[in-house]
């Protein structure tokens, strides 16, 4: 049922994995027994329509509508659930060690490119949170060993991080989300050894994961949450 559970302090953060999926739609009806799983009791659960977009909402209290358009989400509030869906796509938790605040980003490419991760970390700084004081965890998400690309999708990232990100292997490229999105960190100020990586690959681990790549659209959806308790 659970991929991974990071427990820090007050800070409980997950990836979901197979048989159980966790579609927008079917939320209501199995987000339950996940959370009776991991013994969490949210005053506030938190998710929205994801568009591959840099929108992160600011989650400030239980009159938050879910279900509107965005791909990321922080809060300095106590048992608010953040969550975001994945099949392929890279989740990425945030928290602050220090004050507690905490935050998600759905990170495809598209959100990548627009930097949302860089969104979510800017908005914890306004709150008061200090770049060193973030820890980041990147979640399971396809990753360079089958997400092959074409190079005309590896143009849309040569103006701003040129051939990083990339690798060639018998002709063909492949793509690491996951290395634009650490080097989108590093220029943020976070330190290497505050970033932890699953190392997790969605597409390769048929048995544990839902892969959008491998499996077609109509495959299922894992559920990411992050929570300060």
């Amino acid at each position: 049922m659970i991929s991974f559970v990071l427990k820090n302090k007050n800070t409980t953060a997950f990836t979901s994995v197979r048989p159980v999926s966790y579609k927008l739609e079917e939320l209501n009806k199995k987000l339950p027994a996940l959370l009776k799983r991991l013994k969490i009791k949210p005053e506030i659960v938190a998710f929205a329509k994801q568009v591959h977009g840099a929108k992160v909402f600011d989650v400030k209290s239980g009159k938050f509508v879910n279900g509107r358009e965005a791909d990321g989400f922080i809060t300095t509030k106590k048992n608010c659930l953040l969550l975001v869906f994945t099949a392929d796509c890279l989740p990425v938790f945030l928290y602050d060690v220090k004050t507690g605040f905490i935050g998600i980003t759905h990170c495809g490419w598209k959100s990548t490119i627009k930097n949302i991760v860089s969104r979510a970390v800017g908005k914890l700084k306004k709150k008061g949170s200090k770049v060193k004081d973030l820890r980041i965890v990147l979640g399971p998400r396809i990753k360079e060993c089958c997400y092959e690309v074409s190079p005309e999708f590896a143009l849309n990232f040569k103006e701003k991080y040129r051939n990083k990100g990339f690798c060639k292997r018998g002709g063909k490229l492949y793509f690491s989300l996951s290395d634009i999105v650490k080097l989108q960190l590093k220029k943020l100020g976070i330190p290497a050894n505050n970033i932890e990586d699953t190392a997790r690959c969605t597409c390769c681990e048929k048995k544990k994961y839902f892969s959008y790549r491998r499996d077609g659209k109509g495959t299922g959806r894992m559920v990411s949450g992050i929570i300060k308790r």
